[in-house]
């Protein structure tokens, strides 16, 4: 069918471009004037590029009843959009659209549904009041930002994407910037490392204020986030609950960090998380991890090590200022926090642990020097069997 549009102009406002459900969307994005917005009527739309859309300038793209009424299926033909690199526009907004059936092309390809790639000019996407759903590729079954690149996702829902290799929802790396406010990473699949999101390569990640990261599953480590050389944090009520790192290998049922630093702080809750071998909630490996101001471990669990927290090779954990680990279970040491291999532990302010259960209790054996604990006025320690494990020394009490 011929293209259903019209292009508006004011002189008040930039120009909108009008389409609506049987016409040519693409032309309508590759025909929209700069800074205007396209907007979508009601219905479903069909027709990706294999490649994905280039879009070719800096455009809104709006569903003008918002997600729930206003879907573009690609049908498994190809992702929708491409932002930056072999395109021109370098800022787009996604707003009240529902982006489904994406597929990245080849074996190798990144972001199902939104490639943004910032490696020929500086690149941002914003991502508001959208679902991006069921889409796939090799890395970032949803979304890939690469290359310098940066993504703002609010106010929306990544659920049920799938990447062959790492970051089921979303594939962030090299310098690369992912900020997501007020959103839910739900059921997101990764085949390695990454249920929800994959960041690796001097990149960042910050999520906050009422992000949920749910029920995710990677084969590899990080049942929800995966993190290699970069830095997370998670900023004011923000929960993971029941994500899985399945692999009988596969360590952090949340969060599973390699040479990184994570940085929480306010209200934030690792619930019900499931890893094969370490760390139930949380790996640590050669990172730096500070939670401060009520932080909840609740009801994790590890076939191996570290109902919770696994750590390890040098790491140093901070924890202060309320924080709580509640019924979490090792299958073999630590049911609370496991740490070897020169790490640090400071707990301050308020620090308690209830009901922790380990399979293997070891014979306690004196405080070891390269293993440090700094409990203030106010812990409270309560059945704990055991809280710690140092594999060095067999430690399984405080000191």
């Amino acid at each position: 069918m011929a293209a259903l549009l019209a292009i508006v102009f004011t002189d008040a406002e930039p120009a909108h471009v009008s389409v609506v459900e049987g016409g040519d969307w693409v032309s309508a994005v590759l025909s929209a004037p700069v800074q205007s917005t396209v907007l979508f009527g009601p219905g479903t739309y069909s027709g990706c590029p294999s490649e994905g859309l280039a879009i070719p300038t800096n455009v809104s793209l709006v569903g003008s009843r918002g997600a729930a009424s206003t879907t573009i299926d690609c049908q498994g033909a190809g992702r929708h959009f491409r932002i930056g690199s072999d395109g021109i526009a370098t800022s787009v907004l996604v707003r009240g659209l529902t982006l489904t059936g994406g597929v990245a092309p080849g074996d190798t390809g990144a972001g199902g549904c939104i490639l943004a790639n910032g490696s020929s000019a500086s690149v941002l996407v914003t991502v508001e009041d959208s679902s991006l759903s069921e889409c796939s590729a090799a890395l970032g079954g949803a979304i890939a930002v690469i290359g310098s690149a940066a993504a703002n996702i609010h106010n929306s829902t990544l659920q049920q994407n799938t990447a062959d290799e790492d970051g089921g929802g979303i594939y962030v790396t090299t310098n690369s910037v992912v900020t997501v406010i007020r959103s839910k990473l739900i059921g997101n699949v990764a085949g390695g490392t990454g249920g929800a999101m994959h960041v690796d390569t001097n990149s960042l990640v910050n999520m906050s204020e009422g992000v949920r990261v749910l029920q995710n599953q990677a084969g590899s480590h990080g049942g929800g986030v995966s993190a290699e050389d970069s830095t997370v944090e998670l900023l004011q009520d923000v929960e993971f609950r029941e994500n899985k790192a399945k692999g009988t290998t596969a360590d952090g049922g949340a969060l599973d960090l390699q040479s990184s630093i994570l940085r929480a702080a306010g209200n934030i809750i690792m619930s019900g998380n499931y890893a094969g071998d370490d760390g139930g909630a949380l790996k640590v490996y050669k990172s730096q991890v500070t939670f401060v101001d009520n932080i909840v471990m609740h009801d994790n669990h590890c076939e191996d090590n570290g109902g919770a927290i696994y750590a390890y090779s040098s790491s140093a954990v901070h924890i202060r200022r309320g924080a709580s680990f509640t019924d979490n279970m090792a299958e073999d040491n630590g049911g609370a926090i496991y740490l070897t291999s020169g790490t640090n532990c400071e707990l301050t302010d308020s620090v308690e642990f209830i009901g922790n259960v380990a399979g293997n209790v070891r014979i306690p054996t004196p405080f070891h020097p390269g293993f440090t604990v700094r409990l203030g006025s106010s812990e409270q320690i309560h059945q704990t069997t055991p809280c710690f494990e140092d594999s060095r020394v067999g430690k399984t009490q405080f000191a």
